[in-house]
């Protein structure tokens, strides 16, 4: 597994030795289901399958390639991939993506981080394993991709990390103070089927940062852009 960790540590490295331990300490591989979405943005999307193609589906994983995990929240299946009109609902960001993000929160030691979106969990894996488990928290809306990632991060052993099944745009006032927050959902996407609502996880989810405190937020997949953050006493500015 080292190998293949390898092709995608370059990014991580760069960042210092505590990254790079933390990237080991928690493979991607543990993050992504045996069935996916792959868009690589210069060309038609296609999937990976585990069981179908093993070699194929790591070739991929341990790629600088963003793998997406659900469409149209759950709606429709990923084997039949993405049609014109559907949406991104979810996925596991680029490694460089991810790193970049790490970056420009400048964590330390016992930071307590927020994190709006879940998604796979191998974000908030990532982090807890630089800053200390019980000191991140996650928030996921849907469902299912919330059992998924409580699934995932029991697998590489980051039961620690606090999950939060709601509305990540509330941010999650039951854990401030935060030292630094990052939102990876930061894009339109759709509520739980049902609900009636549509929007975006808003900067003001960050309030309950300290001043001086960092954040985060990116786009979506295929493309990311990547915000940087400063959290005053009176609203979060970039």
């Amino acid at each position: 597994m080292t190998d293949l960790i390898d092709r995608i540590a370059g990014p991580f490295e760069a960042l210092g030795p505590r990254w790079l331990e933390a990237l080991k300490a928690n493979p991607r591989e543990l993050f992504i289901p045996g069935q996916a979405w792959v868009s690589p943005g210069d060309g038609p999307g296609y999937v990976i399958d585990r069981d179908a193609d093993t070699s194929a589906w790591e070739k991929v994983v341990y790629s600088d390639i963003s793998i997406v995990t659900q469409i149209d929240d759950g709606a429709a299946p990923l084997v039949e991939g993405y049609e014109e009109g559907s949406l991104y609902s979810s996925s596991n960001s680029m490694p460089t993506i991810v790193a970049t993000e790490l970056g420009l929160l400048g964590l330390h030691a016992d930071d307590h981080v927020l994190e709006i979106g879940t998604g796979t969990g191998w974000t908030a894996a990532l982090v807890s394993s630089f800053v200390g488990g019980g000191q991140v928290t996650s928030v996921e809306i849907d469902a299912d991709v919330h059992r998924q990632a409580r699934a995932n991060l029991a697998r590489a052993g980051r039961d620690a990390v606090r999950l939060v099944h709601g509305d990540g745009a509330l941010g999650y006032p039951g854990g401030q103070p935060y030292d630094a927050g990052m939102s990876p959902s930061a894009r339109p996407r759709r509520h739980p089927r049902g609900s009636g609502r549509r929007g975006r996880a808003a900067p003001s989810c960050f309030r309950g940062c300290r001043c001086g405190g960092m954040a985060r937020s990116s786009s979506c997949v295929p493309s990311a852009t990547v915000r940087r953050l400063v959290v005053s006493n009176r609203a979060v500015r970039s």
